[in-house]
């Protein structure tokens, strides 16, 4: 076992070099690497949806226009441009050409609206927001004492109908003004060269459980990163790759977009997060490596089976959160050879990889003397980490629940949080050594005897209920057993008077079925300690195909048991009856009063 270990050490040792291919043709920045592409192989398609495709001298030469626009409006290195809710190949295209010219790109998630817009734009000291005519109402009116200043574009996608009214005065026509720049690249002396010579781009958190921290990226280590995960699932330029993950996270742009970039390969953009959309797209297209979420593949697991299942050309599936009840019947159904888990950490980087295909992994810990990766104990109700007489952080044994933590490089590398705040609070020192510097990963994990961990959910999900810890993803997956079942979450909520905070789930059930409360019932009260059992119960009828990352989204838990601020049917524990009772407004406020019984 410890020959396996070692030989797991070095190659993941081997992955952390980066970039593969001769130290000499290695491309110093994000612009080198698409002029460089662009200049061996200007005809090779790179990134495609249904409805249009670019090559890598197409890409080229659409960004020159984007940075001679920004050198003319007078953007300066250093100079951030916000994109909220354009599309895919128009983010793209914006944020090379921004680069060109030392303009910092912020990709704002599509899921802020309102305060969390304006507190995003705020954070990221944007100069200007280009958006698609669909949200100009929603960024073109900041809220009463905003102190917010920043000049809004639109940007048409080429194949619309160019008759369209002209944008209101004070917003720029972003696309039509595009196409009065040249296309070659920018001239630049020396100076200016190593003056802009690789921006960072700022990306955004998934956190759907609070709010959505900034991080900024450097473009070297994007296409580090990017290099990486291509060597780890053996990419060439011959592969195509599809991704259902947001270009506003690690996930989809350093993850998906860097390894594209890494090797030349050619990149699909979805037009719909469905799943037997995205199966079409993957045989239209002759993908060979589709990047998932978990929440993606236990959809795609839920579409009715088909004959054409296996009628496809994918070789490799690559992503993170992979629970064990879905990998072997998703390799087995789709017929795909291998599975890539690896574990990207809330910073954008990744942490553990899963080399060896063992299923329900998130990844493997190196030996403890050649990787810098960690799993510490945590306080359970602090949530910091304990320590031992001399200060230092203590290392869970095996099967011991803690929180997986990385060795930094140094500090101030490229990848920060934009706010210094979030930055100190995930920063540690004396994880090992006195004044040696990780970061938090905020992820609970258990690791197992050869050293692979099992991801248990966030540090601040973790449930404490009348004295008992509970770990939302164990309990879900259990839940997800029941019959009818389609996908299962578990939070905690509040109640009055209740110290911690009690178990609730989301259950989203196969079509046409009706939740059966006295069933699951007695299916809990069999398989779930009696402390950990739900109390309440929110059932859906269609899951949430924007919510790609797994956890419950703050309005859920806000919503908690009240039936009048909810859609969809709640229900409560009923121990005597055993069954799960509707929630009414009559029954809510019972429980408000202390007057019913949890």
């Amino acid at each position: 076992m410890w020959i396996e270990r070692l030989s797991s050490t070095l190659r993941l040792l081997q992955l952390g070099r980066g970039r593969p291919g001769p130290r000499a043709s290695r491309p110093r920045s994000l612009v080198e690497r698409i002029e460089q592409l662009a200049a061996t192989c200007p005809d090779r398609l790179c990134l495609r949806t249904r409805s249009r495709s670019l090559s890598f001298g197409d890409w080229n030469e659409q960004a020159n226009r984007v940075a001679h626009w920004s050198l003319r409006r007078g953007l300066v290195a250093g100079d951030v441009v916000a994109f909220y809710r354009a599309g895919p190949l128009e983010l793209l295209v914006g944020w090379v050409g921004l680069a060109k010219a030392g303009v910092v790109s912020a990709l704002l998630p599509d899921s802020l609206r309102g305060a969390e817009l304006e507190s995003a734009l705020e954070l990221a000291a944007a100069r200007y927001l280009i958006c698609s005519p669909e949200e100009l109402p929603a960024v073109a009116r900041p809220s009463s004492g905003s102190d917010l200043r920043f000049e809004i574009g639109i940007w048409r996608e080429p194949t619309r109908d160019r008759t369209e009214l002209d944008p209101p005065a004070g917003v720029c026509d972003f696309g039509r003004e595009l196409c009065g720049m040249p296309n070659a690249n920018p001239k630049l002396g020396g100076s200016d060269r190593a003056r802009i010579a690789d921006p960072e781009v700022r990306l955004w958190t998934a956190a759907e459980t609070g709010a959505a921290r900034a991080i900024r990226f450097s473009h070297v280590d994007l296409l580090a990163e990017g290099g990486r995960l291509a060597a780890a699932a053996g990419y060439a330029s011959d592969d195509v790759l599809y991704s259902v993950l947001p270009l506003w996270h690690a996930s989809g742009l350093v993850g998906a977009v860097g390894a594209a970039l890494a090797v030349g390969a050619s990149l699909v953009l979805p037009e719909s997060s469905a799943p037997g959309r995205v199966l079409d797209d993957c045989r239209s297209f002759e993908v060979t490596s589709l990047h998932y979420s978990e929440e993606f593949a236990r959809l795609l697991l839920f579409e009715s089976p088909s004959d054409s299942d296996r009628e496809h050309s994918l070789r490799t599936l690559v992503g993170s959160g992979l629970r064990r009840d879905l990998w072997e019947p998703l390799a087995k159904r789709f017929g795909v050879a291998r599975i890539l888990e690896l574990h990207r950490m809330e910073d954008g980087r990744v942490a553990l990889w899963n080399l060896e295909g063992r299923a329900g992994a998130i990844g493997r810990l190196p030996l403890r003397r050649l990787g810098g990766v960690a799993v510490i104990r945590v306080d359970q109700q602090s949530g910091q980490p304990e320590r031992d007489a001399a200060g230092r952080c203590v290392e869970c044994e095996v099967g011991e629940a803690g929180e997986l933590v990385r060795e930094l490089e140094q500090a101030g590398s490229g990848v920060r949080y934009l706010s210094e705040d979030h930055e100190a609070q995930t920063q540690l020192r004396g994880v090992r050594r006195s004044r040696d510097l990780w970061r938090r990963s905020g992820d609970l994990v258990r690791r197992d005897r050869d050293g692979f961990c099992s991801l248990l959910g966030r540090v601040s999900e973790r449930i404490h209920w009348r004295g008992v810890e509970v770990f939302p993803e164990e309990l879900a997956a259990l839940l997800r057993e029941f019959e009818g079942v389609r996908m299962a979450q578990v939070y905690g909520v509040e109640v009055p008077d209740e110290p911690g905070r009690a178990v609730m789930a989301k259950l989203v059930l196969a079509e046409s079925l009706d939740f059966d409360a006295d069933g699951f019932f007695e299916f809990v009260a069999g398989v779930v300690p009696a402390v950990e059992v739900p109390i309440f119960v929110r059932v859906e009828a269609e899951p949430d195909l924007d919510q790609v990352f797994g956890q419950p989204v703050r309005s859920q838990i806000e919503v908690g048991w009240d039936p009048d601020r909810s859609a969809a049917p709640i229900f409560v524990r009923d121990e005597e009856r055993r069954t799960y009772e509707r929630v009414t407004p009559m029954i809510c406020a019972l429980i408000r009063k202390g007057r019913r019984g949890l």
